[in-house]
């Protein structure tokens, strides 16, 4: 999964990947009262750089789906008209001690998340428009989204 080390504003993923002056800009907020503490990229990231993105520039998680709230105020997200072209997401869920988790509650996915079996324990998540999760490889560019789920401030006012 993802290991990462910040020194200034570069940021060196497990990988050897460094990614400096991080896109700040790339984010936009999404900005309606359904969902007023999201940041949608608008460009493609790999799982890692989104996860740091979202850390790093913003404090905040990529996607968490540890609550039904989280769930939901994803899936409200994921399905508004202006993301219809987007078929999936990165979510914040990873494999650990021989289980799949969501992030940062570390919660078990239920099985019935999922759409089929898990592949690839080495792989990343994403998930689908009908609210199931599947794995992809991690260094696949995707749109994310960065959720602030402690609802500390509105980035869309």
């Amino acid at each position: 999964m993802c290991y990462s080390t910040c020194v200034g504003n570069t940021v060196k993923l497990q990988d050897g990947t460094e990614v400096t002056d991080l896109p700040k800009k790339a984010l936009g907020c999404i900005g309606s009262d359904l969902h007023p503490y999201i940041w949608k990229a608008s460009i493609g990231q790999s799982f890692c750089e989104a996860q740091a993105t979202c850390a790093l520039v913003f404090g905040v998680a990529l996607a968490p789906i540890d609550t039904p709230e989280n769930l939901n105020f994803l899936m409200a997200a994921v399905n508004d008209e202006s993301n219809s072209a987007i078929p999936h997401f990165w979510v914040n869920v990873r494999y650990i001690d021989g289980a799949w988790v969501r992030m940062p509650s570390k919660t078990p996915v239920p099985a019935d998340m999922w759409d089929g079996s898990p592949s690839d324990t080495s792989s990343c998540v994403v998930i689908l428009k009908s609210g199931k999760l599947t794995t992809v490889p991690c260094s696949i560019k995707l749109i994310y989204m960065c959720i602030d789920a402690t609802k500390t401030f509105k980035p869309c006012e």
